[in-house]
């Protein structure tokens, strides 16, 4: 099957022309292009504008949330006595839904910090058992495990958005990767949209399953 990723809506109205009947000219676009090299396009293909898609978004949000409660930890640090009161060693834990400090209606936040990805993965939050940690065999979100050369990195829109926000994510979207079936049974609560093991596991949405041999 064939399909082609064009940058604009123009770059889509260049690949074919139509006459005044509405028939395709064969000499002009990607016809004209595939006729040069001796190849016939028949069939059906498909095309996709990354201008019309709708790109991930959802990072804002959490950076957002993780300045404001940044900015509250930071007055309860200054209230204490300033940091050289307290020292705390932030690398691998995570800030927790709690009651208490107001941050149960958003997923775990890792206390990490954010590092620049020159890949520009996604900002997504991982699935998180109620010790904090991911589920047994989870391996990553596969729209982030796609690593894209140098020379499409530099393909942005005219907003901003490069190729793993517009074309993967509306591709694969929030799609899990783990290591066995085994492993996705067991993580079902925390599979919204699909998941795939590297076994042949797969579950396309939730309640969906695909069974037998790949």
């Amino acid at each position: 099957m064939l399909a082609i990723v064009c940058k604009t809506r123009d770059g889509v109205k260049a690949l074919e022309t139509n006459d005044k009947d509405g028939s395709i000219i064969k000499s002009s676009g990607i016809h004209g292009l595939g006729n040069g090299m001796g190849m016939h396009l028949d069939d059906r293909f498909l095309v996709i504008c990354l201008e019309n898609l709708r790109p991930y978004n959802g990072a804002f949000a959490l950076r957002y949330e993780a300045w404001v409660i940044y900015n509250f930890l930071s007055l309860c640090l200054a209230w204490v006595g300033g940091p050289g009161a307290v020292v705390l060693s932030l690398s691998g834990r995570v800030l927790k839904p709690n009651w208490f400090l107001m941050t149960c209606c958003i997923p775990p936040i890792p206390l990490d910090g954010c590092t620049n990805d020159p890949q520009r993965r996604l900002d997504l939050p991982k699935p998180r058992l109620s010790n904090g940690e991911s589920p047994p065999g989870f391996l990553g979100f596969a729209v982030n495990m796609i690593n894209i050369d140098k020379v499409n990195l530099s393909c942005l829109m005219a907003n901003g958005h490069g190729l793993r926000e517009t074309l993967f994510y509306n591709l694969f979207s929030r799609l899990q990767v783990y290591r066995t079936r085994a492993d996705i049974l067991q993580a079902l609560p925390f599979i919204s949209d699909g998941a795939i093991s590297l076994d042949g596991g797969m579950i396309k949405t939730t309640g969906m399953f695909s069974l037998g041999n790949r």
